[in-house]
This record gives C-alpha cells, structure tokens and sequence, in this order.
C-alpha cells in the first residue's frame, strides 16, 4: 500500500508511527492552528478550508486503519500486535480531534462571525493561551508517537492535568467578568465557554495518544 510503504513480513512500527506522524498528524495539527486565525479574523474561506481538511483526516483514518488491519492478518509477534492496535487507537484520537475541530470548534468560529460578535481583550487572550498550551500537547504528544519516547509522553500526560486546571480557572474568571456586567462577555459568554470547552476535549484526546505512546490505551 502505497499510503504507508513498509515491506512485509519485516513490519516495522516505528516507522508506520512515522508515517501518521508526517501524514494525518501534520493536518490535524494544521487544522488546529487555523482555528484559532478563523475566531480572530472571523475569516469564513479559512473556516471552510478547515471544514473540508476534516474529509482529508477521515479519509487517512480509514486508509491507515486497513492498512493496520491487514497487517493484524499477518503473523505479527507480540510486541507488533500490541503496537498495531496501539496505532488504531492513535489514528482514532487524531480522528476525534479532527472532527471536534470541524463540528465544535468551527460551528461556534461561525456563531461568532454571524452574529458579529467580538470577545473581550481579557477573554480572547485567555482563549488564546489556553489554545497555545493545547497545539503544544499535540505536537509533543506527535513526537512522542514518531520516536516512540516514553518521557515525551509522559510530559504529555502531566500537561494535561495543567491544562484541565487552567481551562476550570479560565471559568471563574469569565464568570467573574460575567457577573460585572461586561457586555462583551455578556454576547459571547456561551461561544467562549463551549471553545474553552471544545479545547479541554482535544486535550484529552491528545493525551490518549501519549497513553497509547506509553502501552496504557487499554486503560483510558
């Protein structure tokens, strides 16, 4: 399969962990880092162009995925097997995110743009640091996939507890700023909470992949 080029018997999965890598990971990642360019120039050719790259990371799901499973047709060892159905968890993560991008993160980008919405100062950079932290996890968490580095994943999964605390702390303060009467708040004050909320999502989808990095997908 031309997708993911590795010769069989000899089934390497380093290098198919490679492959998503520098295939699916690199788009999802792309996908990320426009959304957060579509709330802030309301740019709705960008938000379609994030939409359609949603069909991409599909269609690359389901070639990696049978790709994966013809391999498991194979007489694979232990060690290959278990990294086989590591990888489909992988490409199942990367898949997830891909489609909360596109259906949350984009529907709410569109909200914004309709109703000629604007966030105020303190709660678009706080939108935007929480965003940074998460593109952050997802390149490390892709790293850690690609060199198979068991302290990248971990790093990984220690993140995400801080930006579970940062996303639950970035709440109160809007709520705080809710409860001041902002009116730039009061307008946005369900977009900016389902987006910090969208973001804590993909967060925990990123850190499955390190889990996976790590041999504990089966106990996510």
């Amino acid at each position: 399969m031309a997708l993911i080029d590795i010769g069989l018997p000899g089934i390497d999965g380093y290098q198919v962990a490679k492959q998503i890598r520098s295939r699916m990971g690199d788009v999802v990642v792309q996908s990320l880092r426009d959304a957060i360019v579509v709330f802030e120039r309301d740019d709705e050719a960008l938000m379609r162009q994030v939409i359609a790259r949603d069909d991409v990371i599909d269609r690359l799901e389901e070639d990696i995925k049978q790709f994966l499973i013809q391999l498991g047709s194979q007489q694979l060892t232990e060690e290959q097997s278990e990294r086989e159905t590591a990888l489909i968890f992988v490409i199942a993560n990367l898949e997830e995110i891909g489609d909360v991008i596109e259906k949350e993160l984009m529907e709410l980008a569109e909200k914004k743009i309709r109703g000629h919405y604007r966030f105020s100062p303190q709660g678009w950079k706080e939108i935007v640091d929480l965003h940074a932290m998460v593109i952050e996890n997802l390149e490390l968490a892709i790293s850690a996939l690609a060199t198979q580095d068991h302290s990248i994943a971990e790093k990984v999964v220690r993140h995400k507890s801080n930006i579970n605390l940062m996303e639950r702390r970035l709440r109160q303060t809007h709520m705080q700023r809710l409860h001041e009467g902002l009116r730039e708040t009061i307008d946005t004050s369900s977009i900016h909470l389902d987006v910090l909320a969208g973001l804590k999502r993909v967060n925990s989808l990123i850190a499955g992949i390190a889990y996976a990095v790590l041999g504990q997908h089966d106990t996510v």
